[in-house]
């Protein structure tokens, strides 16, 4: 899938994590479990073939994510 499709694709929960990890907030500041977030970061991860939660963030900022 293409970031943009995957991106439109969110759902309005996993929109507002990805939101929180652009803005540099804690897992614990996001008011989930740690394990929660993890989840959701790694599977962002995973389906933009991206490394890490700085890149996962830069393409949220281009989509206008955050």
């Amino acid at each position: 899938m293409r970031p943009i499709a995957y991106i439109e694709s969110l759902t309005p929960y996993e929109r507002r994590i990805l939101a929180h990890i652009v803005q540099g907030e804690t897992n614990q500041a996001l008011g989930l479990s740690g394990q929660t977030v993890h989840n959701c970061v790694s599977v962002f991860l995973q389906k933009l073939n991206l490394n890490n939660r700085a890149e996962e963030a830069a393409l949220a900022v281009r989509y206008g994510i955050g």
